[in-house]
Order: structure tokens, then C-alpha cells, then sequence
């Protein structure tokens, strides 16, 4: 295990969760978060216990939830922001592809990040970083160094985000496969060890809570990400991006940059 009380405490955290049982009794619609999504119960419920599990850890920073913007905390001890079911409506219909994404700032900004974690409970994976120290892959209690390969199989494999890119999907089939696993957060995790090459939001549907930790892992592991800039670390912010294997995000780049969603 890495020796780093933030990571420590992320992990911690969501490893007390019984993620089943509480997925399976919360799936009622309760109403909308603040960016105006739909939230579930068990959304709020894996928010709450996580806010709780890290304060109990000794974890005394600012934290903001994507069902609760702010549960207060001291500005000193950075900010935490958790995004509980990354792909809710694949946890809702019992699809494995969903994961609880929690990042550490020690400033108010997307680039302030500093320590990451995306957990894949129905997987069992564990996706860890921090910054200039790499990414990790926590699997069966072992953690190995992840890299995104030099090569990729057969061909690239393109994760789209938003219906608005699929305007482009002719452009985009020049490139690789496309394809939409339903967690962001997930996908761009998976680009990290390179079983996906490139995902892609330009339609602004994307928010901080998606991206702020799986940025962080892919860029640890030697990943290219292209962003709107100055994007500060408030959940309902929004935001275009291309991230992955480098060649194919330059080339992405040069052709569909310019005609994102502003």
C-alpha cells in the first residue's frame, strides 16, 4: 500500500462500503444534484458515507460531492472532491462499468490536483496516483505501476462522452473503434492501462467531478490530455477535453478542437 495518509484515507473509505446492498436498496429517483442530473438514493447514500468515513479518518480539508456542493472543512488542509457512482445508470441496471472517483487539490483548481483514486467495486480495481509518483493499479491487494503501452491491439479503441461528438463520428471511425462504456471516469481509468486509447467530450457535458482523478492517473501514466483551461474545482463546472494514447489525441486535436462546444 502506498504510505500517504490522502490516499490512504480515499481507499479506506471506500473499501468500508458495501456497495451491493446499498446499490440495490437505493434505487429510487430522490431528485436532482446541483448540476441539474438526476440523483438516485444510492448516489446520495454512497456520498454521505464516504463524507463521513474520510472525516472519521481524520481528514479535516474541504470536501464537495456531486449530490452536495460543499460539506465545509479547512481551506489549509486542500479540497476533496468525490464523484460517488461515476455511471449511475449502469450501476442502476447492474452493468459493472461504474466507479467512485475521488480527488485531492491542494488548490482551487483542475490543475491543483494532486492525489487520485477511481474504484471499480463491481471489478474489484482500484486506480491510484499522485502527482510526479505515478499510477498504480490496485488489484487482489497487490499494487504495480501502470503505463499506457506503446502499441495497442488490432485497433485504437475511442471512447465517446456526449451525444453532441457523435456529430463527428464519421471523422472519428478514421481513428479507431468507437465505442460508450457510461462512466467517464471509468473509461479515461482504463485509457491509463491502455484498454481504451482515446475519450473524447466535446460537447461540455463532461464535470470536474468526472475528470478531476482520472486526469490525474492518466496523466501519470503517460497520457496526453487536451482541456478547456483554467477550469477551477467546482462540481457543476463543465468542460470539453481529449485524452489518451498521444498520437491519436494530436491528431484529434488538429481536426476537431476547433468545432467543440463553447
Amino acid at each position: 500500500m502506498i504510505d500517504d495518509f490522502i490516499i490512504k484515507s480515499m481507499i479506506d473509505a471506500v473499501r468500508k462500503i458495501n456497495y451491493d446492498d446499498i446499490i440495490e436498496g437505493g434505487k429510487e429517483l430522490i431528485g436532482y444534484n446541483p448540476s441539474g442530473d438526476e440523483t438516485l438514493g444510492f448516489d446520495k447514500m454512497i456520498e454521505g458515507l464516504i463524507v463521513k468515513y474520510l472525516r472519521e479518518s481524520g481528514y479535516k480539508g474541504i470536501i464537495r460531492g456531486e449530490e452536495k456542493e460543499s460539506y465545509l472543512g479547512d481551506k489549509k488542509d486542500g479540497i476533496m472532491i468525490i464523484d460517488p457512482i461515476d455511471g449511475s445508470l449502469n450501476a442502476l441496471r447492474g452493468i459493472p462499468f461504474y466507479a467512485t472517483l475521488i480527488a485531492y487539490a491542494e488548490g482551487g483548481f483542475l490543475s491543483d490536483v494532486t492525489r487520485a483514486i477511481v474504484y471499480a467495486p463491481a471489478l474489484n480495481k482500484i486506480y491510484v496516483a499522485i502527482k510526479n509518483k505515478g499510477a498504480y493499479k490496485l488489484e487482489k491487494n497487490e499494487l504495480r505501476r501502470i503505463k499506457i503501452p506503446d502499441n495497442y491491439l488490432l485497433k485504437p479503441i475511442i471512447d465517446v462522452s456526449s451525444v453532441y461528438t457523435f456529430k463527428f463520428a464519421k471523422i472519428l471511425a478514421r481513428y479507431g473503434k468507437i465505442r460508450r462504456i457510461g462512466s467517464i471516469g471509468l473509461a479515461i481509468a482504463f485509457a491509463s492501462e491502455g484498454l481504451i486509447d482515446v475519450v473524447i467530450d466535446l460537447g461540455k457535458r463532461a464535470r470536474v467531478p468526472d475528470i478531476a482523478a482520472p486526469f490525474l492517473i492518466l496523466m501519470e501514466a503517460g497520457g496526453k490530455i487536451i482541456r478547456d483551461d483554467k477550469i477551477p474545482l467546482d462540481p457543476r463546472t463543465r468542460l470539453n477535453f481529449i485524452v489518451g494514447r498521444e498520437k491519436i489525441v494530436n491528431e484529434l486535436k488538429k481536426e476537431l478542437w476547433d468545432r467543440r462546444k463553447k
